[in-house]
């Protein structure tokens, strides 16, 4: 979904600009019948060209958060076993910010414990140089297949609801899950716990 998203986005900053250059011609071709309106018409630019910003820039920044978020409150959340993973392409936002998609393929078991292999993008840390082998928790909603996206754990931990969904997967000792620290800083971060302990300890000591 987030290699989706980063195309979609690509497409509307296209249409936002092309409608900019529009709005210059029309301006440029009919500047003598509107030199009655020139500071009207500066305006109504500005106010555009502002308006196309933010709107963009919301898109951009909240777009994935927000389908997480609202999945995750529905209860379309799905355990992934993460059989392989690596890098696809390299992004960078409107703002210059790098990314790396990773292409991730899991094995994906729904909450009546079915599996099925997927395939997915997912907006990662450009820092990070592999993703471990390993559980964590996805966005998974039967009617729209593809829409998969990693929920950091911080946000499967303060939604209550989840809990008889999670602890069916725990029971299920088949699944032989090995929880991955999942957060987000400037992208996905995928770590072993045990990796994560040993930056936290390194951060200590230096502090």
């Amino acid at each position: 979904m987030q290699l989706k998203i980063y195309q979609r986005l690509n497409q509307l900053l296209l249409l936002l600009l092309g409608s900019l250059v529009l709005f210059v011609l029309i301006i440029v071709f009919n500047y003598n019948k509107l030199q009655d309106h020139k500071m009207l018409i500066f305006i109504l630019f500005m106010l555009y060209s502002l308006g196309a910003y933010f709107f963009f820039k919301m898109l951009e920044v909240n777009w994935d958060k927000q389908l997480i978020q609202k999945m995750t409150a529905k209860g379309q959340v799905a355990l992934a076993n993460i059989r392989s993973a690596k890098p696809y392409l390299a992004i960078k936002d409107s703002s210059g910010k790098r990314y790396v998609l990773w292409e991730i393929t899991a094995d994906v078991y729904d909450s009546k414990l079915n599996r099925t292999s997927c395939t997915f993008y997912e907006k990662i840390n450009r820092e990070l140089q592999s993703i471990p082998l390993g559980s964590v928790f996805i966005t998974e909603d039967p009617a729209r297949p593809n829409r998969h996206f990693i929920i950091p754990n911080l946000l499967i931990s303060h939604n209550q609801t989840l809990i008889p969904l999670v602890s069916q997967y725990e029971q299920a000792k088949a699944l032989n899950i090995k929880y991955l620290n999942v957060y987000y800083k400037d992208g996905i971060v995928l770590e072993t716990f045990k990796e994560s302990l040993k930056k936290q300890n390194s951060s200590e000591k230096e502090g």
